[in-house]
C-alpha cells in the first residue's frame, strides 16, 4: 500500500512540475505530501530520504513544512466589486499581493 501511495504522489509531483524548475504545486498535493511524510517519519524514515523517494526537492519540502508549522494558509481568491459605477470608457487593473497584475479590464454598463 505504501509503495502505491509513494508511486502516486511521485507521479503527481512529476505531473505538476511539468518539466520546469519553478513548479506551482497545488495546495491539495502539498497537504498530501506533508501528511505522507509525517506518517513515514513517525515510522522512522528521515525527511531527506522521504523527499528523495518522492522525487521532490528537499528545499521545496522544507518551505512547505515551515509554512505548515507557522499555520500559514495560502490566500484565496476573493470577489472584487468596484465601488463606483462602471462605464464602458473606464479601464481597470487589479494588482495582487505577490505581483500578479491584470490590466485592460473594461467596465460594462448595466
Amino acid at each position: 500500500m505504501a509503495d502505491r501511495e509513494t508511486a502516486g504522489l511521485r507521479a503527481e509531483i512529476s505531473r505538476q512540475r511539468k518539466g520546469g524548475t519553478r513548479a506551482r504545486y497545488s495546495e491539495d498535493l502539498k497537504a498530501r505530501v506533508l501528511e505522507f511524510a509525517a506518517k513515514r517519519h513517525a515510522e522512522g524514515g528521515s525527511f531527506l530520504s522521504i523527499v528523495k523517494e518522492l522525487g521532490l526537492c528537499h528545499a521545496t519540502f522544507s518551505l512547505w513544512k515551515r509554512a505548515e508549522r507557522r499555520g500559514q494558509v495560502p490566500p484565496k481568491l476573493r470577489r472584487v466589486v468596484v465601488a463606483e459605477t462602471a462605464t464602458r470608457d473606464r479601464i481597470y487593473s487589479v494588482e495582487g499581493p505577490r505581483g500578479l497584475r491584470v490590466t485592460g479590464l473594461i467596465g460594462s454598463a448595466e
